[in-house]
């Protein structure tokens, strides 16, 4: 989540190639738990993390720091 943090600050094609990897390598997190995470962030709870709750809503996929070794 804090990656989603950090790409926020950055810019042009670099951020574009991450957030595409992001996307395409994150692990599926089902309904439910897509469902309790919004209603998480609705209710205002965990607001440092709220650009990447919102990238976690956007994509339906979580990462772990291991994605930036491929």
């Amino acid at each position: 989540m804090l990656v989603m943090q950090a790409n926020r600050a950055l810019s042009g094609s670099f951020a574009e190639k991450l957030e595409s990897r992001i996307h395409k390598n994150g692990l599926k997190r089902s309904e439910q738990y897509l469902k309790k995470l919004k209603e998480e962030r609705n209710a205002g709870r965990h607001t440092l993390f709220v650009d990447a709750i919102d990238k976690i809503l956007q994509y339906g996929v979580t990462i772990e720091q291991e994605i930036f070794l491929e």
